[in-house]
């Protein structure tokens, strides 16, 4: 039902002013300044963007059907499946067949268009059929016509087509093509072999737009000494064409999306899907478009039947928004143009299509800070309304490292998501160097689920092929950098399990790297004791001042015979795996307490020992080289706080003292048994000390995991506190690094920032 709606606190893109957070209005299907009516939807939208519905100008199907198909129930149905994913207006787009049939679903077109049964149908596209046959593509071949014969078929141009692509250097292309610009029909070069001067002949008789850059069209060639540029290259070259760029991450590397958004910018990039019928389908379904069979292949994409060619694409244009953006880094702004003004412009829609401005259709979408739909308005109906402020859209997730933390923590969250986050967690490939550790790890999460599987060295191909949001990496220390720096070169977020990494020189690469990936994506360090009730109030308490000034402390960690053993018989034990109990175990509470004094530590006096697993212990192999008695003074600033980490001890824990300018606070932890603590005491005689107990959480590392992980959709979304950042575990990385070489020279070191180290 067409209504009424507001939508608040989200910050606007195109609409008549500049970006900015604002209200938009929806009054009647339309966009107005004020809704006079009572009872229209109110929605906080804070945090998201709103833009203009999405514009594709170049679609031919979804869901098992094409606009080939005259049918207008199987048109009803693709329109629905791209609204749903925020495409508001499109132009069906026919490939290339026989003239009844292109015929007939041009007119099932016209007739959905005049009885208003689909608003987001703004007309049709003919992709073909005349194209160059050496540039066919997945077009049928024998449904190729010349342009003669097609300027016959469309004497006059039905009312319903908007855009017509053909190749411009066919004999007849010039009559055809200034016939269909007199009757205000959009001409495009595509599936073309047409040299620039060719292209420039075109325009002069109205051709102004290019179909998919890089795809079916002639380029760059060498026949003897000279280089003889082609239609891509003139395309690219040109002062006034628009060009379709299909960013799915299968038709072009990222490269060519920065080359393309370079040469062309915003006001000329249309961003099409291409999907065709084998878009929403499961890999192995084959699928019709035109008179041409595809197959939807395991790693996503689609080809023809005989894998010669890509068969269009199977990702919606939001997807195309979302890589777009993270290949090129252009604005946000800019990028959601190209997906709504540019084609909007091109198909001569604009303003009723692609703008917020008065009085235009009322479509509209709310996409996330990482550009994911969340709710989609179409004319003025919500087709996927934003209940409770946050509708559960699918993070797609890579699994690097299947050991013991990702069977216990990770594998879990993946297969039986926490409830009520907005957002569902789907897995989609793992990754470990072990054959056994990937069958267990495809053993534990749902059945029915594509998740490839792969060694860690094919993560860059792993991360092109899936598209995911989310990385976690959670392999051993030593290989975490790697992995977060090829993440990042692919715009995708990382939880990168603690310690961030092992060394002081690879902590300032993923911190420039992560800079350099300018908020396409981010790094978030599962620093987890962050996330207990007990840690967030003590953090609370020192943060209100209830001992005053915190002048310095202790802080006492002790683990029991059977987890110190662990860690002399894991890959933990080789310094070079782990850095050392100072950085594999120690960063934990070096964190803590950089987040509870809220600074940076700034120097270290040190001594470590291995007193308790010396060679020669059973249990203990002869590689093993760190040490298990660690004693420091740990500086944060002005705050001394003298740190221990025992690995053999009759209880597994930590004490903690903190003391102030007003009292002390000391913190009880059991790892195994009983509640956690919190003891106030005040120098001032008339304040009674008190005790705070609190109730012992369930689940791993007293219920810290578990919080996390449900504040990990948010967080990846760019909306949720509570994690770690990249600089913070950075330091934590720094300050055990320093603790060791303190140890080692028996002086006081200062502890240097990440970000300045070479």
């Amino acid at each position: 039902m067409t209504g009424c709606a507001t939508v608040r606190g989200a910050r606007v893109t195109g609409g008549p002013g500049p970006t900015g957070v604002r209200e938009v209005t929806v009054c009647q299907g339309k966009i107005a300044a004020h809704c006079p009516h009572p009872g229209h939807t109110v929605v906080d939208a804070d945090g998201l963007w709103a833009a203009p519905g999405l514009v594709d100008i170049h679609v031919h199907g979804a869901a098992g059907h094409d606009f080939g198909d005259p049918d207008p129930a199987a048109w009803l149905r693709i329109l629905d499946t791209h609204q749903h994913a925020g495409t508001t207006t499109v132009l069906a787009t026919l490939a290339s067949d026989t003239p009844d049939r292109m015929r007939a679903a041009t007119e099932t077109a016209a007739a959905l268009i005049t009885t208003g049964q689909a608003p987001g149908l703004a007309g049709v596209h003919w992709e073909g059929p005349a194209l160059a046959p050496a540039m066919v593509g997945a077009h049928a071949p024998a449904h190729l016509r010349q342009p003669g014969e097609v300027l016959k078929e469309l004497s006059p141009p039905p009312a319903a087509l908007r855009m017509v692509t053909l190749a411009p250097e066919l004999p007849g292309a010039h009559a055809l093509t200034a016939h269909l610009t007199a009757h205000h029909v959009v001409v495009s070069a595509g599936h073309s072999a047409a040299s620039p001067a060719e292209l420039a002949a075109a325009q002069i008789r109205g051709l102004s737009h290019v179909a998919h850059l890089w795809s079916g069209q002639s380029a760059l060639t060498r026949p003897r000494l000279h280089r003889l540029p082609g239609l891509l290259e003139a395309a690219l070259a040109s002062d006034g064409l628009s060009a379709e760029v299909i960013a799915d991450g299968q038709h072009l590397p990222d490269q060519l999306l920065r080359i393309a958004w370079r040469c062309l910018g915003a006001d000329r990039i249309c961003l099409i899907s291409d999907a065709t019928a084998g878009a929403e389908l499961r890999a192995g379904a084959r699928f019709a478009t035109g008179a041409s069979t595809g197959i939807v292949h395991p790693d996503g994409y689609a080809t023809t039947a005989d894998e010669t060619a890509f068969c269009g694409a199977t990702a919606p244009l939001a997807e195309g928004l979302r890589r777009m953006w993270k290949a090129t880094g252009a604005p946000v702004e800019d990028v959601i143009t190209m997906a709504t003004a540019t084609p909007a412009r091109t198909a001569g829609l604009y303003p009723r299509k692609g703008s917020l401005h008065l009085g235009a259709d009322g479509d509209l979408v709310l996409l996330d800070p990482g550009l994911r739909v969340r709710a989609v308005l179409a004319s003025g109906r919500w087709v996927l309304p934003l209940p409770g402020g946050a509708h559960a859209v699918d993070l797609r997730v890579v699994l690097v490292g299947a050991g013991h933390r990702a069977r216990t923590t990770y594998l879990p969250w993946l297969a039986t998501p926490p409830p009520n986050t907005g957002t569902r967690a789907r897995p989609v490939a793992v990754l470990d160097p072990d054959p056994t550790a990937l069958t267990t790890a495809l053993a534990a999460l749902p059945q029915g689920q594509p998740v490839l599987t792969a060694r860690p060295e094919a993560l860059d191909q792993v991360l092109a092929v899936t598209r995911p949001d989310l990385l976690i990496v959670a392999s051993p220390d030593a290989t975490h950098t790697p992995h977060v720096l090829t993440a990042l070169a692919h715009g995708v977020s990382v939880l990168v399990e603690k310690p961030l990494t092992t060394t002081v020189v690879d902590a300032a690469r993923i911190l420039a790297a992560e800079q350099q990936a300018a908020g396409r994506a981010r790094v978030l360090v599962a620093h987890n004791l962050r996330f207990t009730a007990l840690h967030t109030r003590v953090r609370r308490l020192l943060t209100d001042g209830a001992i005053g000034t915190v002048t310095g402390g202790h802080f006492d960690y002790t683990l029991n015979p059977g987890h110190g053993l662990a860690y002399f018989s894991r890959w933990h034990r080789r310094r070079a795996d782990s850095g050392g109990l100072e950085i594999t175990k120690a960063v934990h509470h070096l964190d803590l307490l950089a987040w509870w004094l809220d600074t940076a530590p700034t120097a270290v006096t040190a001594r470590t020992r291995r007193v308790f697993w010396p060679a020669g212990t059973p249990g203990v192999p002869p590689d093993a080289d760190i040490d298990d008695s660690i004693h420091a003074l740990v500086e944060y600033g002005p705050v001394p706080v003298h740190y221990s980490l025992t690995a053999s001890s009759p209880t597994a824990g930590y004490t903690c003292t903190l003391h102030g300018t007003r009292g002390r606070a000391t913190v009880t932890y059991n790892a195994h048994h009983g509640d956690p603590a919190i003891r106030l005491q005040f120098t001032d005689p008339a304040r009674a000390e008190t005790t705070e107990v609190l109730a012992r959480e369930e689940g791993r590392h007293g219920g810290a995991d578990a919080r996390m992980l449900a504040a990990l959709p948010a967080a990846v979304l760019g909306s949720g506190p509570g994690f770690a950042t990249a600089l913070e575990a950075a330091h934590a990385v720094t300050t055990g690094a320093t603790l060791t070489q303190a140890a080692a020279s028996g002086h006081r070191l200062p502890v240097p920032d990440p970000r300045d180290s070479p």
